[in-house]
């Protein structure tokens, strides 16, 4: 008798349950699925911080380009204007030097592009004071 296998011995097999199983996945599922949300929104916070780079790295190189000029070329400039910059003409970039004063200029700068939440702005306000 004692090589028979009673069954009770059966009933204490080690090992998971179907039911283990399936709740494991799906616990698991749920893990993973929380991560490829947080991975999509790095990425796309990623690329908002990239063209929000950009368009400072445009506002910045056209502040330079109209602070660099003499009080007098200042006057003799146009004092609002836009054009198109980057790839595929991505970013716009519009300017207004505010009427110079006792030789003194304000200059406001503002970058535009269609981002992924819709048009995007980035502003950049520059004082600059010519001594004589």
């Amino acid at each position: 008798m004692n090589h028979l296998i009673s069954e009770t011995s059966i009933n204490r097999e080690k090992g998971f349950t179907i039911i283990e199983v399936l709740v494991a996945m799906v616990i698991f599922s749920i893990g993973v699925m929380g991560v490829a949300q947080m991975q999509m929104q790095a990425l796309n916070s990623n690329k908002r911080a990239f063209q929000q780079t950009e368009a400072a790295m445009w506002a910045t190189s056209e502040a330079e380009d109209i602070l660099s000029r003499t009080y007098t070329e200042v006057l003799a400039s146009v004092l609002e204007g836009s054009k198109d910059v980057g790839p595929n003409s991505k970013y716009n970039v519009a300017w207004k030097i505010e009427e110079p004063t006792t030789r003194t200029i304000t200059i406001k700068i503002t970058v535009s592009w269609n981002g992924s939440t819709g048009v995007q702005n980035f502003v950049f306000d520059s004082v600059k004071y010519y001594h004589l």
